[in-house]
């Protein structure tokens, strides 16, 4: 069997499935995108923009790895309400209850 791409997607199990270089291609862009909203002084379209994209590209990378901590941990950055946020956190800490020391 040959090595999949990234961004090569297939269909497996009844869904659209991406292989692990496509995903971490998606995460580091998703991520890229986050970090990018965060950036000041910007315009508040241009912090939008980024934020629409950077749910967008995690969005993605969590259809492919619904267990991505690192993918809901940035979700929690740019998503619209702060219900949202706690839920992003509270699936973060279901996945790996650890991940709050890890981050100090």
């Amino acid at each position: 069997m040959s090595k999949l791409q990234a961004g090569t997607q297939f269909w497996g199990g009844g869904r659209w499935l991406m292989n692990d270089a496509a995903s971490q291609d998606l995460l580091k862009k998703g991520i890229a995108a986050a970090k990018a909203a965060r950036q000041k002084p910007a315009p508040p379209e241009q912090i939008e923009r980024h934020r629409r994209q950077a749910r967008s590209l995690l969005a993605r990378v969590l259809k492919a790895d619904k267990n991505s901590v690192q993918a809901r941990l940035w979700l929690s950055t740019v998503v619209d309400t702060p219900r949202k946020q706690q839920a992003c956190l509270k699936n973060v800490l279901a996945l790996d209850p650890d991940v709050c020391a890890q981050r100090r």
